[in-house]
């Protein structure tokens, strides 16, 4: 593995000093013109790069990263960590200069480790629940689920002045980003600004990575923090004449919440999937062929997949394939 990357969180680290570092290979800024070795990197300039610059390189790395400021996001901060006082003189407020005072390999390096890590590291702890409060008896709406869809919908509740609590089973708040993200993780669109906040300091983006997601996420569970209940599996919801009555377990204490209104902000595709069982039978053929041809058709009734289905009745065999997945699934996550 390149050592660079090993120590830096896998950004991308161009080095223009004098120093022996490892790095992400460009021409020499001495032989090829700005305009070839833009072209060659361009394809990258929406990644936060890290530039180190010796005094001698200053006027020519000047020059490079304002061919790139019209390609680069402005969305995505990057530094340039100066060697002997070299300062570039760059206009752009994208840009941070970090001086470094020892020429040292090993102290720069360090010095880009510590950059990285603030500027794209994430800890979770952060999303830790911490609420002692006793859980009201009545409000308006009820949350089940502190993920993405629960905290921006109880913020907006709390916006309009709607009484509300969130549910949340774990200790934790963020949902599958927080159980399953890694730092290779990004949010699966193509549209542009999925930020939950919106922040004067830096705009939105296409394809936000998980420290984003994660600080945007903590942000929302500290503004509602005292509507949100950690450990409290929703046991069932009943209707009732004038709304639903939720009956919950809250470390080990069963307990009842009346509402008017749920949302269901929970996610269908993880976790532990609902049983549905037939007591001393099996379960009938013709729920299993149904089941299956759904399966194989998109909702529309269109895009034929042409999927073969195994059927599986033996219970040990289901169980140990279950835990494989969920073996593999962590092991990705980490």
């Amino acid at each position: 593995m390149d050592p660079i990357k090993n120590r830096t969180s896998k950004i991308r680290v161009l080095n223009f000093s004098n120093l022996d570092l490892p790095g992400d290979l460009l021409p020499d800024l001495d032989s090829e013109s700005i305009e070839t070795i833009a072209r060659q990197i361009r394809r990258y300039a929406d990644l936060p790069y890290v530039y180190i610059v010796s005094r001698q390189k200053g006027a020519r790395v000047s020059e490079l990263l304002s061919a790139l400021k019209a390609l680069r996001s402005p969305c995505y901060p990057y530094a340039l960590f100066s060697i002997d006082s070299a300062a570039p003189e760059v206009d752009d407020p994208g840009l941070e200069i970090i001086h470094v005072r020892s020429a040292c390999p090993e102290t720069v390096l360090d010095r880009v480790k510590e950059y990285a890590s603030a500027r794209f590291h994430f800890d979770r702890s952060g999303l830790r629940i911490n609420n002692s409060k006793p859980m009201p008896a009545k409000v308006d709406v009820a949350v089940i689920g502190a993920g993405v869809t629960g905290l921006y919908a109880a913020n907006r509740l709390m916006e309009a002045g709607i009484p509300f609590c969130i549910l949340e089973k774990r200790d934790t708040a963020g949902g599958i980003w927080s159980m399953y993200a890694n730092r290779s993780s990004r949010v699966n669109t193509s549209e542009p600004a999925y930020r939950l906040i919106e922040k004067p300091a830096r705009c939105n983006r296409d394809h936000s990575d998980t420290r984003e997601i994660l600080e945007d996420l903590s942000i929302l569970a500290r503004n509602v923090s005292d509507h949100l209940f950690a450990e409290t599996e929703v046991e069932r919801i009943e209707k009732t004449k004038t709304g639903y009555r939720i009956r919950l377990n809250r470390g080990g204490q069963p307990s009842l919440l009346e509402c008017k209104g749920v949302i269901l902000a929970i996610n269908d595709r993880v976790g532990t999937p609902r049983e549905v069982r037939w007591k001393n039978q099996e379960v009938p053929d013709e729920l299993l062929k149904k089941a299956i041809e759904l399966a194989t058709w998109a909702p529309n009734g269109g895009n034929f997949q042409g999927w073969r289905f195994v059927v599986i009745t033996n219970r040990q065999v289901i169980e140990n394939m279950a835990n494989a997945v969920q073996s593999v699934a962590e092991r990705i996550a980490s």
